[in-house]
C-alpha cells in the first residue's frame, strides 16, 4: 500500500486533489495535516509521498521541505505552487521535489504524480510493479 499525506489547510483545490488520488488502487491518501501534526505524524509512520502547500501559514512549503530533508532525506515530495516552471526549479533545486503542482490541480497532474511516484518505488523496491495508473 502506498502511503500519501498532505500538509496543508483545507482548501477546494486540496480536497479536490486528495479525493482524485484517493481513488487509485493501493494508494491510501490522508490530510490535510497543519504542519505540527504532520511532523508528528511524519516521526510516527513513514509515508511513500507528502503533498505540501505552498504557504502553510508561519512558514512555506519550500521552507517545510528543507526542514523535512534534515531529519528524513529520503522521502518523496510534491509541492503545490504558483511559481512559474523555471523559478520553480531553481528555487526547489537540490531538494528532491518529485513534482510541481499547480494551485488547483488537476486530475491529469493527478495521473502523472501517482506514475512518476509509482516508478521511483518500482525502483527502489518498495513496488513490485508500476500497475494501477488509472483511478477505480
Amino acid at each position: 500500500m502506498i502511503s500519501i499525506l498532505a500538509v496543508g489547510k483545507e482548501s477546494d483545490a486540496m480536497a479536490g486533489l486528495i479525493s482524485v488520488i484517493g481513488r487509485y488502487p493501493g494508494i491510501e491518501i490522508s490530510g490535510p495535516e497543519p504542519v505540527d501534526h504532520a511532523f508528528d505524524m511524519i516521526s510516527t509512520r513513514p509515508y511513500d509521498l507528502l503533498i505540501v502547500e505552498e504557504e502553510l501559514g508561519d512558514m512555506t512549503g519550500i521552507a517545510f521541505i528543507k526542514k523535512l530533508l534534515s531529519t528524513n532525506p529520503f522521502i518523496n515530495t510534491a509541492l503545490i505552487s504558483s511559481l512559474p516552471p523555471d523559478d520553480f526549479h531553481q528555487a526547489t533545486e537540490g531538494l528532491g521535489v518529485l513534482m510541481h503542482l499547480t494551485r488547483k490541480p488537476d486530475a491529469e497532474q493527478s495521473a502523472i504524480l501517482v506514475k512518476k511516484l509509482r516508478k521511483v518505488l518500482s525502483l527502489t523496491g518498495k513496488l513490485e510493479t508500476e500497475t494501477g495508473d488509472q483511478p477505480s
